[in-house]
């Protein structure tokens, strides 16, 4: 082997002293770590001599460690120890050490970032590497990342949020990280590892390995991508829920300022009819309330509600929100007792708020989009809708109002 591969004594001795020699007698004793030892001084061949010098010769690990157990058999424990068979069994313990990295992703979540190694030529895969000894994962992800694209993602890790995969016995977890900026100027910490880095749409990315669509959209074959395919679905699922918690997020306002708003737009609308009528207003303080209506008989009340109250109780009841669902009750139902429809089929509104309660508090994490809207279409808005006794007449008039 040293007749093939010819790499200067004066280097390998250097290496020798730097991560060879000094290192602890339980290191060498056992070659599977002391393999380990000999990888770091090939990376370290890699990234600083063969740069300084291009007459040195590139090699692979498997041929750097023959040399150095050639050069220095008294490396070997044994010394008649097979070294074929050493660096066999050291390559298929590596295979079920765990690997952590992480999926950087653009603030939109459309993007996402892909590394690609000198070794295995037009593949990609996500920044990931193996943990050491007695690490954490989130700080073996953070090391990982910063080696391989320099951006540091230190305190930016949700241990919960992941996506996970096993291959035979070797474990692959990538955290994600959301709202990398794309102008970001990455610049990998380790040499001759990490040839170059590229945002990628997630939706061009092959989530099997006959998927087409890298080929239209990149002009890249699915098996470019070997490494990512099996964590596309997954990402495109917890994309899809994040999404959508934000989404819900925006459109669900402060019930507490709503229900202000809409008591004192009620109240605006009474001392407009009181004034209607040629009667005074109601001053603060006069009266008695119930549920931010006045004490009347429904018969009263009905023939005073205007079409565009019916309709903005519509709105507020069609959000879905537990507080807009309560002032819509509140609103729209009899004041004096249970109607005769609500005496047969019992107490309505605790079956209502049983309802809520149990579609309110259904984890996002664990229900996609698509379940949560069966969820409201088919459950929660029908049977919600039947727990409300309407004023039929002023619906009418917002009916007749709308079409006209």
């Amino acid at each position: 082997m040293s007749s093939q591969l010819k790499i200067k004594t004066s280097v390998l001795d250097d290496l020798c002293s730097r991560f060879l020699l000094n290192i602890p007698q339980s290191e060498k004793e056992d070659m599977i770590r002391f393999c380990f030892q000999i990888e770091i001084a090939h990376w370290f061949y890699l990234d600083f001599y063969r740069p300084e010098d291009p007459t040195l010769p590139d090699c692979r690990m498997r041929e750097f460690a023959k040399v150095i157990f050639t050069e220095y058999p008294f490396l070997l424990n044994p010394r008649d120890v097979d070294v074929v068979n050493v660096l066999d069994r050291w390559k298929e313990y590596k295979r079920t050490v765990p690997t952590y990295g992480a999926i950087l992703l653009d603030s939109s979540l459309e993007h996402v970032l892909l590394v690609q190694g000198f070794w295995i030529k037009a593949s990609w895969g996500f920044p990931k590497g193996k943990v050491n000894k007695n690490e954490n994962p989130e700080v073996c992800a953070t090391r990982e990342v910063l080696e391989e694209t320099g951006y540091n993602i230190s305190g930016k890790i949700d241990k919960t949020q992941y996506a996970e995969h096993h291959l035979n016995e070797q474990l692959s977890r990538l955290y994600y990280v959301p709202g990398v900026p794309m102008d970001t100027t990455f610049k990998p910490q380790t040499r001759g590892e990490i040839k170059s880095l590229q945002w990628f749409n997630i939706n061009d990315l092959p989530a099997h390995k006959k998927d087409l669509t890298p080929k239209h959209h990149l002009n890249m074959a699915a098996n470019c991508f070997f490494m990512v395919i099996p964590f596309i679905k997954q990402i495109r699922r917890w994309i899809s829920t994040k999404k959508f918690t934000l989404e819900t997020a925006d459109q669900i306002p402060n019930p507490a300022v709503s229900v202000v708003k809409v008591k004192n737009e009620s109240k605006r609308t009474r001392s407009k009819e009181r004034l209607k009528g040629g009667q005074s207003p109601i001053k603060s303080g006069q009266g008695k309330h119930t549920s931010g209506l006045p004490s009347k008989s429904p018969s009263s009340t009905s023939s005073k509600m205007e079409p565009e109250s019916v309709q903005q109780q519509m709105t507020y009841f069609q959000s879905s929100n537990n507080a807009h669902l309560e002032l819509f009750n509140s609103l729209s139902k009899d004041t004096n007792g249970s109607s005769s429809r609500q005496k047969k089929r019992g107490n309505s509104r605790c079956r209502g708020e049983r309802l809520l309660h149990q579609v309110s508090t259904t984890p996002m994490v664990q229900v996609t989009s698509q379940a949560r809207g069966r969820i409201l279409q088919n459950c929660f808005i029908p049977n919600a809708w039947k727990n409300f006794t309407f004023n039929h007449d002023a619906l009418s008039r917002a009916i007749m109002g709308s079409q006209t």
